[in-house]
């Protein structure tokens, strides 16, 4: 079965081949959001910007595809290893795009949003703590969707000004910048 006009159109991203497919049947959220982390990283590959910087803006986003492959993306943007600029970015693109064949699941995202709620727990009540925790369980069942507690995750980076967490790409729907 051929993959049509789409599918021969970014032959470079083999990733991507299946989700078109299901895409074009459906709306896919990882699928674009794939597309949209695959275009920011060519942003580094023109050197617009950094590799550390990218890993830090997408880290959150990333965990919630394959939080093990996350820790190798880790690795290699630290560049412990001093490879060179080119050898970096083909050694982190094989590895992203591996990342990228996941698809995030509920327990995955639950699992990023308790990372972040981790920088509010000195400034959570007790209540605000359980409250975010029954809507990770309503969430978990299905009963809730993941725009509830991004929401609210990115309501409390705001208000507390957690910089680090202001730059996620995970966050970024939901926060509002008044420029």
């Amino acid at each position: 079965m051929s993959d049509g006009i789409l599918g021969s159109s970014i032959p470079s991203i083999p990733c991507l081949q299946k989700r078109m497919r299901d895409t074009l049947q459906g709306y896919d959220e990882p699928f674009f959001t794939t597309l949209f982390v695959l275009d920011d990283f060519h942003k580094v590959i023109l050197g617009r910007y950094s590799l550390q910087t990218f890993h830090a803006r997408q880290k959150y986003l990333l965990m919630s595809f394959q939080p093990e492959l996350l820790k190798v993306l880790g690795k290699i943007a630290a560049n412990h290893k001093h490879e060179s600029k080119a050898q970096l970015l083909d050694n982190y693109e094989f590895n992203l795009k591996k990342l990228l064949k996941h698809k995030p699941t509920r327990g995955s995202h639950v699992n990023v949003c308790q990372h972040i709620a981790g920088y509010f727990k000195n400034e959570w009540s007790y209540s605000e703590k359980e409250n975010f925790n029954k809507q990770l369980v309503l969430y978990k069942e299905g009963r809730v969707g993941l725009a509830v507690l991004k929401k609210r995750l990115a309501f409390w980076a705001s208000r507390l000004d957690k910089k680090y967490l202001l730059q996620q790409t995970y966050l970024a729907f939901f926060l509002v910048r008044l420029t």
